[in-house]
Parts: structure tokens; sequence; C-alpha cells
């Protein structure tokens, strides 16, 4: 239930982002990051599908079809996603380095996924979407956190690790008494996990 290794891989893919290549040609590198990520992505995952499709008991046109969805929506495999969403973000950062106004509209919609998610999860005890994460606003704080934060234009979060590592066994504590998810309960998008992972790491 402590998770933290996918918000550390988007805070790590914002810090290593190369601001000046951005900026001076930001066509050629959104181009070669979709040359080295995007491919390998697509055919990984149409690999996938195929798999499943011929493995399959029942093969038609509608499951082909499922498939080719699956592969365009960011789940043509469950541990692919988070490469689809850092395609989503790659696409976003140029306007986010040119427009600050939009990276404080970017942090307000994040925030309000979160709130939002979590209440539906919480209080309607919702099968999680698998849409929901491949999506980047469960993740674009992390991202943003690492391009600033390579710039020392972000003040750390000074979360005490101890603290929490207790806030996500209370949480955990709590969601299980409401019986909710034990996907979600286990999982990164908890509140307490995103707290805890920004305390790693800072």
């Amino acid at each position: 239930f402590l998770n933290f290794c996918v918000a550390t891989f988007f805070f790590l893919s914002g810090y290593f982002v190369n601001k000046e290549k951005v900026l001076n040609n930001s066509g050629l590198w959104i181009k070669n990051r979709y040359i080295r990520l995007g491919v390998p992505f697509l055919l990984w995952s149409l690999f996938y599908q195929l798999m499943k499709v011929v493995f399959s008991e029942k093969i038609s046109l509608i499951e082909i079809c499922k498939s080719i969805f699956f592969v365009f929506s960011g789940n043509g495999e469950f541990h692919l996603y988070f490469v689809f969403v850092l395609l989503q973000l790659i696409l976003l950062t140029p306007m986010l380095l040119r427009k600050k106004k939009l990276v404080y509209i970017v942090v307000v919609l994040s925030i309000t996924f979160h709130l939002f998610r979590y209440l539906n999860i919480v209080w309607d005890n919702s099968i999680i979407n698998n849409y929901s994460k491949c999506v980047f606003f469960p993740w674009v704080l992390f991202y943003l956190y690492g391009v600033f934060y390579n710039e020392n234009k972000v003040k750390r979060v000074f979360i005490n690790l101890f603290f929490a590592v207790f806030v996500n066994m209370f949480e955990v504590v709590v969601l299980t008494e409401l019986q909710v998810s034990e996907n979600f309960v286990v999982g990164q998008m908890k509140l307490s996990s995103v707290l805890y992972a920004f305390a790693v790491i800072d």
C-alpha cells in the first residue's frame, strides 16, 4: 500500500526534460520522443492484444475492434499505461513551459480530478475505471514538480516520511472499513499515496 514508483517515474521524466531543446524546436523534440517511446508502446500493445485475440475462445470482429480500442486508449496491457500517460505529457510540455498560466490551470484540474474521483469511489464504492489512470491528470503534478524542481522554481514540500507513512496506514484502515475496492486501497491514486510519493521524492 506504500506506492510511489509511478509517481517517481513521472517526477524523473519531468526533471530530465531538456527545456532548451523543447523551446528551440518543439516539433522535433516531440517527434524524437514519440519515435523512441510511442513506436515501442504501440508495437508491444498490439502484440499483447494480438495474443489475447489468438488465444481467446471466441474470435470475432467485435473482439478485434475492442483490442484496437484498448491499444489506442492506453489499455493495451495493464503495465503499459504509464507510457501512454507520458506520451500525453510530452505533447503538453512545450505549452506548459511557454504559458505559465496554463500550469496553474492544469494543477487545479489535477487536484479537482483527484478529489472528484476519490469521493466517487469512496462514497459510491464504484468499480475503478481502468481509463482514469490512463489520462495525465492524476500524474501531471509529479511531472510538473520534476520540471520546475530542476530549475529551482518550486519550493521543496518537506513532508516528513514517517508522517506520510502513518497517514497512509490510517487511510488504508479507514478505506478497508468502508469496504472500498482493494485495488484502490493498495493503489497509488489514493490521497495518502500522493502525500507519500512527494515525501519520497523530496
